[in-house]
């Protein structure tokens, strides 16, 4: 970094909202990042559906599933995003993700992006497994998909109301927190002190001299 601000220091400067020179910001804005979400949803469906019909067919294929479906869940928003700076959908759409002051992420701040999420989606699979586990082979197998979801609502343990909307209360805060500030910053980049730039300033940030807010 330049201008002479000593590295030990770094960790307490975010890159500026503009760059001297540049015609735009080096913040990826929210339609790009949407466009990488969508590109990530595509890309997992089919293992959506494979999970989604392996669970139909029997009441406990849900807890089997749990660890192949986090397994794929981990591989891609933990491994990936810590080995190529961003899930295929960001790579794809030329964003990457960065420490605040330009630096290339760790597994810090991987884990604090996603921790919240994952821990409030797990919530709900478990309530998931718990509402499934209390219903017998035979009611199981009697129900169509719609009674069975119907069943399971249920039968799910009194905290996964609370979890859910408290799941859905941080997605909405993602949304407008992102839409509310100018490094186009969610929630998750708070926390980890991360922010998404265009792979086309990754070399200018990396020089660029950090302002504060």
């Amino acid at each position: 970094m330049s201008l002479g601000v000593r590295h030990k220091d770094m960790k307490k400067y975010i890159l500026p909202i503009d760059l001297p020179g540049a015609t735009e910001r080096i913040y990826a804005g929210f339609w790009r990042r949407l466009g990488a979400f969508l590109i990530d949803f595509i890309i997992i469906i089919p293992v959506a559906f494979f999970v989604i019909d392996v669970n139909k067919l029997n009441r406990l294929n849900f807890i089997y599933t749990y660890s192949f479906s986090y397994s794929v869940y981990l591989f891609y928003n933990f491994y990936l995003v810590h080995r190529y700076e961003g899930t295929p959908g960001k790579r794809l759409t030329k964003i990457k993700i960065r420490k605040q002051n330009g630096e290339r992420i760790q597994w810090r701040q991987v884990i604090l992006r996603e921790i919240v999420a994952f821990v409030l989606s797990s919530l709900t699979t478990v309530a998931y497994i718990i509402a499934t586990v209390r219903m017998s082979d035979a009611e199981f197998g009697s129900l169509t998909n719609f009674e069975r979801m119907a069943r399971i609502d249920e039968l799910y343990p009194v905290w996964q109301k609370p979890a859910y909307w408290l799941y859905q209360l941080w997605m909405w805060g993602e949304f407008i927190v992102l839409l509310t500030n100018k490094r186009k910053r969610a929630l998750h980049d708070f926390i980890a002190g991360t922010v998404v730039i265009k792979d086309k300033f990754e070399k200018v940030a990396e020089q660029a001299a950090p302002l504060g807010e």
